[in-house]
């Protein structure tokens, strides 16, 4: 049986598909492939083959590898605690037909963040939310006389 990789090792893959040194490999040619393209092949080793722990992901902002059990977040966990979070401190209850509306608006990517990127991401990517959300419940039917409020 196989180990899996540590994260130092898929860090290592991950350095090697852009043109740098493998361990004490050097009699082979080395890839050249941008950030993204190593980390596809990453990908195909985690999701394809589970060679690879699903964990480990890539930041959207500085590239670096981190494992998401260990730090970091995403953006589509970092958007739910922002309705949920808009709603608490305007007294609002945002309607359930229009949550996953408000999370899947474009504009509102799927990334990932390390611990170092997540703050300074967050912050903007919760001023998006915001404005969505004001737009949503702004379009949102009021509720007429004798009708029960689901906000």
């Amino acid at each position: 049986m196989c180990k899996k990789p540590t994260l130092d090792e898929v860090e290592e893959l991950f350095n090697f598909l852009q043109g740098q040194d493998f361990k004490s490999i050097t009699k082979i040619d080395k890839p050249n492939l941008t950030a993204d393209q190593a980390f596809s092949v990453i990908y195909v080793l985690q999701e394809g083959l589970g060679i690879i722990p699903d964990t480990y992901e890539k930041c959207s902002k500085c590239d670096t590898l981190f494992d998401s059990d260990s730090g970091g977040d995403n953006s589509e966990s970092l958007i739910d605690v922002f309705i949920e979070a808009y709603g608490e401190d305007n007294n609002v209850k945002i309607p359930d037909k229009l949550w996953d509306t408000i999370r899947h608006k474009k504009g509102l990517p799927f990334e990932h963040y390390c611990e170092g990127c997540r703050d300074t991401n967050a912050s903007i990517l919760q001023d998006k939310v915001n404005s969505i959300i004001e737009k949503e419940l702004s379009d949102y039917p009021k509720k007429t006389e004798g009708e029960q409020d689901d906000r």
